[in-house]
């Protein structure tokens, strides 16, 4: 046993704490509690067992790290790190870990080690994609991803058995694998603000269920539109008498949806599936964020209005474009 400023620790820890000690260039302190910007260390019986190192400047880890077999929190928020040590996997103890506001393009596949991991905090880093083994971890209850670049979400997420949050809002995804409805322990998902163009069946239910969305009368297609649309921009859309040049929601007949708002909704995409409208007519897609008009749109052959109005970032639409909605008596509103 050895002793780090003035508490009785192992010699190997101690250590390990001299070592994160030159790389931030002070001493370290004993803390109570590991929270959200934490600068220390806490011990318990000569052990190590929470360790935060909130917005240092840490460009690395010390592999030694693994020798902080003890370790159950960790905070590693708000510094500048690309990768972790192979010998993060050894820290078999770890319940949470904070890596938030990093600079990490890949996490190691032996994270699938950290067997007790129950929340990982992921935010605001430059994720593409995710190892297999991250989908091992049979604990995990809480998962943010926020402002990623994440692309793709495996099928193996369905075994997270005992996942209650999956953060998702800002990345890449374009769809979501069926097998998230497998996930019986689900409280929460957040899949706003991706490039979502569908949302298999099983998990859309899912995912409605869990939000306690419902919506009755729709047939079974114009459901299904409204349900991906719904968790494209987070918020249920609601049926409305009319709709108006300012309203989120749908005015339906016999199930069959004719009108259709979605102003502000900070919508990029639509999803392929509203091609199943048959009967929609008018469309306000103001005030959004579109670059170029879905190609979707174009499949909607009895649409009578389309209200394109406020999408700043939008290109000039195509002659050919503006001629087939005419000539299909379509009538287009922009600025």
């Amino acid at each position: 046993m050895a002793k780090y400023q003035g508490i009785e620790l192992e010699d190997e820890e101690v250590k390990i704490l001299e070592e994160f000690e030159k790389m931030v260039g002070e001493k370290i302190p004993q803390i109570e509690e590991i929270g959200l910007t934490a600068f220390g260390f806490k011990a318990e019986e000569g052990k190590i067992t929470g360790l935060g190192f909130a917005k240092k400047g840490l460009i690395e880890l010390p592999t030694s790290i693994g020798g902080l077999t003890s370790l159950k929190n960790l905070n590693l928020q708000m510094n500048k790190l690309e990768e972790l040590p192979e010998q993060f996997s050894e820290l078999t103890k770890l319940e949470e870990l904070d890596l938030w506001n990093n600079k990490l393009i890949k996490l190691p596949e032996s994270i699938g080690k950290l067997s007790k991991l129950k929340d990982i905090d992921l935010k605001s880093n430059s994720l593409e994609e995710l190892p297999e083994g991250l989908f091992e971890l049979k604990n995990l209850e809480k998962l943010d991803l926020w402002g990623n670049k994440i692309e793709t979400i495996s099928a193996k997420i369905g075994g997270l058995t005992n996942l209650k949050y999956l953060i998702l809002y800002n990345n890449l995804l374009k769809t979501i694998p069926e097998e998230m409805a497998d996930l019986e322990n689900f409280v929460e998902v957040n899949l706003t603000g991706n490039n979502l163009e569908s949302v298999p069946k099983r998990a859309c239910t899912k995912i409605c269920e869990i939000r306690e969305w419902k919506w009755k009368n729709l047939k079974e297609e114009d459901l299904k539109v409204i349900q991906e649309i719904s968790i494209l921009i987070g918020v249920k859309i609601p049926k409305v008498k009319k709709v108006k040049d300012d309203t989120l929601g749908y005015k339906e007949k016999k199930g069959k949806i004719e009108a259709l708002g979605l102003v502000n909704s900070w919508l990029k995409i639509l999803p392929e599936s509203i091609e199943d409208l048959t009967k929609l007519q008018h469309l306000n897609l103001s005030s959004n964020s579109f670059s170029a008009l879905p190609k979707v749109i174009e499949k909607l052959s009895n649409l009578k209005t389309l209200d394109l109005t406020k999408n700043y970032m939008l290109e000039k639409l195509p002659e050919i474009t503006i001629q087939k909605f005419e000539d299909q008596g379509c009538k287009i509103i922009i600025d």
